[in-house]
């Protein structure tokens, strides 16, 4: 039984004067046009110290003048134990939304503008209104003490004039039961360049060290659980022959008699990582993207290049260097760190590459003993051969390596994945979102993994770019394949759509394996209709996703 057939106090709406207004969930974009979908469950349902997230839609009647009224001013009464946090939807420019591969289920497959950034409100500030079109208010609901039923009213009033624009008064169901940690790695690629670049700081200065912790608080609280760690400048997206900006947390050495490391900035790093609560550190590629023929760029503590595209990955020596490097990473690790760790070869592999990834693979084998070794990849013959295990699989690929019996698959899903499958592309709804939490269960992966945090740089990293202004990765990516994160004022991170349902998917992977644990897996797929839930094909109603979330939550409160 969903909590929505148990509310005893529906919501209410009360719109005052010229305005139209409509309660919205999550899983509802509001696009401006057209009127949007009311809340499809008809409360908000969180487990105690949860997080939900609801949507008041605002559209004037004709007739409205946008200089009297000016923006609509929320006003939150909340009971205690319940804090709300109130945002501005603001639309981004998505010139490319998607792919020629996209199928007939996107919401825009052209040039559009499209609501995503959650802009945080300050006090008396309201949402722009435009004449003759929806815009909408999203708030942020955490639970801490409070339990049952609860009712949050938000008023509304002109920001110029102070008249009213109207009320709602929304349910908040707090029921009675915790989510324990994430049962799974998540990763969403963290790119410190991107910070230093957009803020304009060194990428170590204390500014700089700021800005790192707080989109790092910023990336866990989005569902990560690890962190990217820059060892070296992470060798991704970078065009062949060019270089990103150097961030790497090592210092190097060379002499005649090898290299030797400066450790501080990284055991720097690995302090904010157990402070801010990372629980796995993923290290830097050994090796250029794409098949692994180069060395990434390294240079000396002079500046001084060592390594870069001119250096074959097999080159004597930057095998040397390999040889000191890796064993004086894991001292630090061993000392300074203790939880898990993946190593990673060269991202995205394909059959072509095989014999050079055996290659390198052999290479750093016995500096690598003991230690978790994978990547992403597509082609299921690099798994059955035994040479990429575990496997980093996309989504749209993973067929295969289910036929051939891998048991519960690490995912991941970027720009490629564009048909079918979950992805969080602006232009696609929000359901195509939430999916993945349904998914991951389903399959019992160990872990996601998404490559773009925060990437705010063209494709192939050929210059720095201001995502508010570019989703698209100058027209490389997709609107909003790179990033779910936006820099704001004063070095906060600014949160979107997609990062808040994103959040919410993570959090049906904690709630369903907790209730799996009480229940059995058999029991949750029966609840949640997973038999209806593949990796290409599932349910396309947002209400789906909410009812079932509820569902599950009450059963775990039994």
């Amino acid at each position: 039984m969903s909590a929505a057939a148990d509310l005893s106090q529906p919501a209410t709406i009360a719109p005052a004067g010229e305005f139209q207004l409509v309660w919205c969930d999550s899983l509802e974009k509001v696009y401006g046009p057209a009127e949007p979908r009311p809340h499809a469950l008809g409360a908000v349902v969180l487990p105690r110290g949860g997080v939900g997230s609801f949507q008041i839609a605002v559209r004037p009647r004709p007739g409205w003048s946008p200089g009297h009224v000016g923006g609509a001013v929320p006003e939150v009464s909340q009971p205690d134990g319940i804090m709300i946090n109130s945002h501005a939807v603001d639309f981004v420019p998505a010139p490319l939304t998607a792919s020629v591969r996209a199928d007939e289920f996107y919401d825009h497959t052209g040039p559009a503008l499209l609501p995503d950034v959650l802009r945080p409100l300050a006090p008396g500030e309201g949402l722009p209104l435009v004449q003759g079109q929806w815009r909408a208010l999203w708030f942020t609901v955490h639970a801490a003490d409070a339990v049952g039923q609860q009712s949050v009213t938000i008023s509304l009033h002109s920001e110029h004039t102070g008249e009213p624009i109207g009320t709602v008064t929304v349910p908040i169901v707090v029921v009675d039961a915790d989510l324990p940690q994430s049962p799974i790695s998540v990763t969403q690629w963290f790119h410190v360049d991107g910070l230093a670049q957009y803020y304009g700081t060194e990428p170590y200065s204390p500014y700089g060290w700021q800005l790192i912790e707080r989109f790092t608080r910023s990336a866990l609280d989005s569902g990560s659980t690890s962190l990217l760690t820059p060892i070296h400048t992470p060798p991704l997206d970078t065009a062949i022959g060019t270089r990103r900006l150097d961030v790497g947390l090592v210092g190097v050495h060379s002499g005649p008699d090898g290299y030797t490391f400066d450790m501080g900035r990284f055991e720097t790093w690995l302090a904010m990582a157990r402070r801010t609560g990372v629980r796995e550190l993923e290290m830097a590629h050994l090796f250029s993207q794409w098949g692994g023929e180069c060395a990434p760029n390294i240079d000396d503590v002079t500046g001084r290049q060592l390594f870069g595209w001119h250096t074959d990955s097999l080159d004597p020596e930057y095998q040397r260097f390999l040889a000191d490097y890796v064993p004086a990473v894991r001292r630090v690790l061993d000392r300074a760190w203790g939880g898990q760790v993946f190593w990673h070869l060269t991202d995205e592999p394909h059959a072509e590459h095989a014999d050079r990834y055996r290659a390198l693979k052999g290479s750093v084998e016995p500096l690598l003993r003991d230690e978790l070794i994978t990547d992403a990849l597509s082609n299921v013959e690099l798994w059955t051969s035994g040479l990429v295990d575990p496997p980093i699989i996309a989504t749209d690929h993973a067929q295969p390596f289910l036929d051939a019996g891998i048991e519960r698959p690490w995912l991941y899903y970027c720009t490629s994945q564009s048909q079918r499958v979950a992805n969080r592309f602006i232009g696609l709804p929000s359901y195509r979102n939430r999916v993945l939490g349904s998914q991951l269960f389903k399959y019992d992966s160990p872990g996601f993994l998404q490559w773009g945090f925060n990437f705010w740089n063209t494709q192939l990293s050929r210059r720095p770019l201001n995502p508010f202004v570019d989703t698209t990765s100058g027209h490389g990516f997709q609107a909003g394949d790179a990033f779910i994160v936006y820099p704001g004022e004063g070095g906060i991170p600014w949160e979107s759509i997609r990062f808040r349902v994103f959040r919410e998917a993570m959090d049906d992977v904690k709630l369903f394996t907790a209730l799996a644990e009480r229940r059995g897996r058999e029991h949750v797929a029966n609840l949640l209709g997973l038999d209806r839930v593949t990796l290409t094909d599932y349910p396309r109603d947002p209400g789906h996703y909410l009812s079932g979330h509820a569902a599950a939550l009450q059963q775990l409160a039994d």
